[in-house]
């Protein structure tokens, strides 16, 4: 299937996974069924604990397939539960929670497409790993029905190559986004970005206590998706904040504009709508995302995500 093979291809998309006959309901069943890793797997993996930060909703058992992937004990992890969730969904999480030390959960407010609390959230999640006592090294944010391409032993290494690096995606803003907020008001020069992004811990340190980048975060209140205004916006305006690892964005895109994406690669998202898609809805990869995965294992990339 990796080499792009019709026919095994079309044998894996045959396949049905029933997640109904999954039953977890003590500790003992997340390393059983999930097979949780209870040691680093290496000494270089031990040296150099990674942080995540996730926005989950529902499906417990495709978020913690995910979880399994990319768990091990020095890692940590920040789970924000969206408040619309079901009671079901945020008990097993509580559940999770209970179990290992080192994943965090908390309930969001309502969460809305596109809306402020997105950012927050998230941010939220930033500001709770910045305060542990680990030493982490490097921050991801993921979603729920992301899957990993990447071992943790493979990103480990991605990341020592990023060597404090800030890497987060660079577009023009949009200023339809501003709803009649005055652009020279922001405390920063705006840049359109995703909510994927992937930054060091001294970037985390660095930016939960830093007033102009709590002043950004308070200006964007009330703007369309807010959270794709925000990380280009604190990494890529050096002049005016010396955010670690940042970058000079408007140098980027006066030299990039209309370039690939490779540059890239916190996270790879595929949408239902563009191509080449194959997913189907907002469980896509796991339902009939196999189609995908040939040309995803190509790309230097640690997750994909099937949006809608």
């Amino acid at each position: 299937m990796f080499n792009g093979d019709r026919k095994a291809l079309a044998r894996g998309s045959l396949f049905e996974f029933d997640e109904s006959r999954i039953k977890i309901s003590e500790c003992e069943d997340f390393r059983t069924v999930f097979g949780f890793f209870e040691t680093a797997r290496s000494e270089e993996e031990k040296e150099f604990p990674l942080a995540y930060g996730m926005l989950i909703h529902d499906n417990f058992i495709q978020l913690t397939l995910l979880l399994s992937a990319i768990y091990q004990p020095q890692n940590q992890f920040c789970l924000a539960v969206d408040g619309n969730s079901t009671k079901e969904f945020v008990e097993q999480v509580a559940l999770l929670a209970s179990c290992y030390p080192n994943i965090h959960y908390f309930i969001t407010d309502k969460i809305k497409w596109c809306g402020y609390e997105i950012l927050t959230s998230v941010f939220q999640c930033v500001d709770y790993l910045s305060r542990l006592p680990s030493d982490w090294k490097y921050f991801q944010y993921l979603s729920g029905v992301d899957a990993p391409l990447k071992s943790n032993l493979e990103m480990v290494r991605i990341f020592k190559a990023f060597n404090g690096s800030f890497n987060a995606e660079i577009s023009p803003f949009e200023y339809y986004r501003l709803n009649r907020k005055l652009p020279w008001n922001s405390p920063l020069p705006l840049f359109k970005t995703s909510l994927s992004a992937t930054f060091s811990r001294e970037s985390a340190n660095f930016m939960v206590s830093n007033e102009k980048v709590l002043s950004q975060i308070e200006f964007l209140r009330g703007t369309t998706c807010a959270d794709e205004s925000l990380w280009a916006t604190i990494a890529g305006n050096p002049d005016k904040l010396a955010m670690p690892g940042g970058f000079n964005a408007a140098k980027w895109l006066r030299k990039h504009r209309g370039a690939n994406s490779d540059y890239y690669v916190s996270r790879y998202q595929q949408y239902v709508n563009r191509p080449p898609a194959k997913c189907q809805g907002m469980e896509g990869f796991r339902k009939t995302g196999i189609t995908g995965e040939p040309l995803e294992i190509e790309r230097s990339v640690r997750e994909q995500n099937c949006s809608a």
